[in-house]
């Protein structure tokens, strides 16, 4: 009986979320403290970038004053607002997610189709890799060469999506973790050149540029850029990200959001970050 439930629950089960490895992270694993007999809090954790001197006052207040027992807004309408007169764009381009990670995951449900070729630029964060490949997309990648100081080389990038086409471009900028910055006007150009294909545009680190330039430009309705407000105001604890980016994408992803996915905590910090 065992074996007969056993058969049947690997004829069910989706071969893609066996198929493709899980990704480590930055930040403390819990477990692994656990296993080590650690405290997590004596532990100083160089494995993330992020804000060392904490949220500001503001947020600390505004989280205190959240009314636990409520739902939070599914919209994020406030925190939409906010962000869009701080960048300057409309609420309709803002989706906010729980965290980065979650954007990532909701770009790919809704745009990437199985056996669509995709194309990761790196050495990255994995993450890219992963979430393509549970939508079941036959994910390439063009990698820096740590010979070569894991400089980017436009060029040989352009060459490498002329030849395969992708459905989706997926490129961290600065790079995490080379620290690697691709200059917008390529980013531009190819979104330009090739209008078939999807540019996904991690800018999670933008804020720790000496000079940051955004690849957004809200007239390329083929890019989308990935935000977190995780590491420069210091808020991983409360998951909260957002993408920016043509109003047809930001539906299309709107659409298959769980509702509540950013809590209460998470879109009164972000107001009050901003």
């Amino acid at each position: 009986m065992a074996s007969t439930l056993s058969s049947l629950f690997d004829a069910r089960l989706r071969p893609e979320a066996f198929m493709t490895p899980s990704i480590p992270h930055g930040a403390i694993d819990y477990t692994e403290m656990e296993r080590l007999g650690l405290d997590p809090d004596a532990v100083l954790d160089f494995s993330q970038n992020s804000n060392p001197f904490g949220p500001s006052a503001a947020v600390q207040q505004a989280v205190q004053a959240v009314d636990l027992a409520r739902y939070p807004d599914r919209e994020c309408k406030a925190l939409r607002r906010r962000l869009a007169d701080h960048l300057q764009t409309t609420p309709e381009s803002i989706l906010v997610g729980n965290g980065a990670s979650e954007i990532l995951w909701l770009a790919a449900f809704a745009l990437l189709r199985r056996e669509d070729p995709v194309l990761i630029i790196g050495p990255t964060y994995g993450e890219y890799a992963r979430v393509a490949a549970l939508m079941g997309a036959a994910v390439h990648a063009w990698r820096a060469e740590e010979s070569n100081a894991f400089a980017l080389e436009p060029a040989a990038i352009e060459h490498f999506i002329q030849q395969r086409l992708p459905a989706a471009v997926f490129v961290c900028n600065p790079n995490n973790p080379t620290g690697r910055f691709l200059p917008v006007q390529f980013i531009h150009a190819w979104a330009k050149r090739w209008p078939q294909t999807f540019f996904i545009v991690d800018e999670s680190y933008l804020a720790f540029l000496a000079a940051p330039a955004s690849a957004y430009m809200p007239a390329l309705p083929n890019l989308l850029i990935v935000r977190s407000l995780t590491k420069e105001y210091a808020l991983a604890g409360v998951r909260i990200g957002y993408a920016l980016a043509a109003p047809p994408i930001i539906e299309a992803m709107r659409r298959v959001q769980p509702p509540w996915s950013v809590n209460a905590l998470a879109q009164a910090a972000g107001v009050a970050a901003l």
